[in-house]
């Protein structure tokens, strides 16, 4: 991503009279960090994923909200929400620089809202929960299992008339799809207050690919494509799977006519020693010149013979084993495309 230049004017817009629904939150004499907020009545929630890139850096009547150690990767961050626990906190490094999270919050000038109000953060802002709560509904909305939901909340709460999410996917199979039902409650709760809700079209929230029932036509050819895929690509992986087993076998049996040809070929050796052989069988002084070159020249054949087989099966050890690496690298191929099947099934439903 290109980080965008904002002149100062851009950053920082006119201060604009909180509207009511802000007074009442945070009541007529805001914290000190909040005394110039909103600025306007348009706020975009920045997160993680791709689509972060494409938020509004440069609209200078939208409010940027980032959260955790955002604020290293994107060109602007007006109030920044770090909502976890002080401890853990305190031991997180930024994903980007490396550096100690506390020591990077202490250079931000934005407004930083936290679970509580740090001390030594005079930027913090401790989050006003219980009143967004009673805000929204009451505990119909004590609803919170990621930080997008906070800050969902938090500009319904405040009164914005225009709530963007960027950078928030959530998808299926992935390790948020746990907290994804949470946004997408605050989302409709945005909607159903008449507030405008801007996802892009790149992020998985708010979307589905069928509509229940009234497309089950097109949910069905859709799922016996991928049962038919699956089925292609799960008969290639059994098979590459037995084929790999059959040449682990091989190869095991190839290891050991290596290991037995080379533990015969060295007894051998031994036995036709002359010297050893010749005194074991009590040989006559002046036939030892004889036996000796006889015993040599059988030596040299008999080891000669046993390196051309031994140098065989390790040929054929070698091929056995390359081929049951294909084996292994097309089961690996065919386990991927399978879980990739099974995960496009899941996401693409969720997806337009």
């Amino acid at each position: 991503m290109t980080d965008i230049a904002l002149s100062t004017e851009a950053q920082v817009p006119t201060p604009m009279l909180p509207p009511k629904a802000f007074r009442r939150l945070w009541g007529p004499t805001p914290p000190a960090p909040l005394a110039g907020f909103p600025k306007s009545k348009r706020v975009c929630i920045v997160g993680f994923s791709g689509t972060r890139g494409d938020a509004p850096y440069a609209d200078p009547d939208m409010e940027i909200w980032g959260l955790n150690d955002i604020f290293e990767v994107i060109p602007r961050c007006d109030r920044l929400f770090q909502v976890h626990q002080r401890g853990e906190v305190e031991t997180h490094t930024t994903r980007t620089e490396g550096k100690p999270h506390p020591e990077r919050l202490r250079e931000l000038t934005c407004p930083i809202i936290m679970g509580e109000t740090w001390p030594e953060l005079p930027n913090s802002v401790a989050y006003p929960l219980a009143r967004v709560i009673a805000r929204l509904g009451g505990s119909i909305s004590d609803y919170f299992t990621n930080t997008i939901s906070y800050m969902i909340a938090l500009a319904i709460a405040e009164g914005y008339r225009e709530i963007h999410v960027y950078g928030v996917d959530m998808a299926v199979g992935s390790e948020y799809e746990s907290q994804r039902p949470s946004c997408e409650y605050f989302l409709g709760l945005a909607v159903g207050r008449g507030i405008k809700v801007v996802i892009p079209p790149g992020s998985d929230l708010l979307k589905t690919r069928f509509r229940y029932g009234l497309q089950a036509a097109a949910a069905a050819g859709f799922d016996a494509k991928c049962d038919a895929t699956l089925k292609i690509v799960g008969g290639r992986h059994d098979t590459a799977e037995q084929a790999e087993r059959q040449l682990t076998e091989v190869c095991l049996k190839y290891q050991g006519a290596e290991h037995a040809l080379r533990e015969a070929g060295s007894t051998i050796v031994q036995i036709l020693d002359p010297a050893g052989a010749l005194d074991r069988h009590a040989c006559p002084a002046e036939a030892r010149p004889a036996a000796a070159s006889l015993l040599n020249a059988l030596r040299n054949e008999v080891g000669a013979k046993v390196t051309s087989v031994l140098e065989g099966v390790t040929k054929r050890f070698g091929e056995a084993a390359a081929e049951r690496e294909k084996a292994r690298t097309m089961k690996h191929m065919n386990a991927g495309a399978r879980q990739a099947v099974t995960e496009m099934r899941k996401t693409w439903r969720e997806c337009t």
